[in-house]
């Protein structure tokens, strides 16, 4: 009996070391963890810069008296960009860009003009080792802001002579293919080439404009 209780004292004394012991790491495992959590969360989501070339199309489907088709042309991109991480593979990409460009081709005459897009693309990543691809596809909208008229009233065929034609506003959708390489532990390129269709870049008579995207840029992961 002595014996047992003796045992029992003893075990008593060990479980009360060990509840101590683990009393005093505890707060600091639950310390490490919340670290853990707020860095991955914060991880979630990249920041970043891009330039390019945007390839143009014909906007319009109507031709002109004089055979005037306006067209959008070919034209330099800059914007910045926002990543959200929403699986191991997968992200959001957001991209806000503007390009300083002309419309040729109008009844009077090269128009310059700003585009304008917001995009909202979803993009599946897949690969290994120093390249990491994806596929961003979605939609978006866009504005052509033009520096003038692209014709004056009356030159619109069977329509209201009060009416001119001018820069639109419309969604756009695109797909395309990207190579992001890294550049260290947070930085990366990211190398992007996309269809995009542009709906509505002219106010009436509008055809989709069928373009093409290259770019490239920097991506810093929080």
């Amino acid at each position: 009996m002595r014996n047992a209780t003796c045992w029992l004292i003893g075990l008593a004394m060990l479980l009360g070391g060990g509840a101590s012991v683990l009393a005093q790491e505890e707060p600091g495992k639950h310390e490490a963890t919340d670290m853990a959590t707020e860095e991955r969360a914060s991880s979630r989501y990249g920041f970043g810069v891009y330039a390019g070339q945007i390839f143009g199309d014909t906007i319009s489907e109507a031709t002109f008296v004089g055979e005037f088709t306006p067209e959008l042309d070919d034209s330099t991109v800059l914007g910045g960009l926002m990543t959200i991480a929403i699986a191991e593979k997968t992200r959001l990409e957001l991209r806000l860009g503007l390009s300083s460009t002309t419309v040729l081709g109008t009844p009077n005459g090269d128009i310059g003009a700003k585009l304008y897009y917001f995009d909202l693309a979803y993009v599946p990543r897949f690969g290994s080792g120093k390249v990491t691809w994806g596929v961003p596809f979605g939609v978006g909208w866009a504005t052509l802001d033009e520096d003038g008229p692209f014709t004056n009233f009356g030159q619109i065929p069977d329509r209201d002579p009060s009416l001119i034609v001018s820069g639109g506003s419309g969604v756009d959708f695109f797909v395309g293919l990207q190579a992001e390489i890294p550049l260290g532990e947070r930085l990366s390129v990211i190398f992007d080439g996309r269809f995009k269709r542009f709906h509505r870049l002219q106010n009436v008579l509008e055809r989709t404009a069928k373009t093409t995207e290259i770019t490239v840029g920097l991506h810093w992961r929080r």
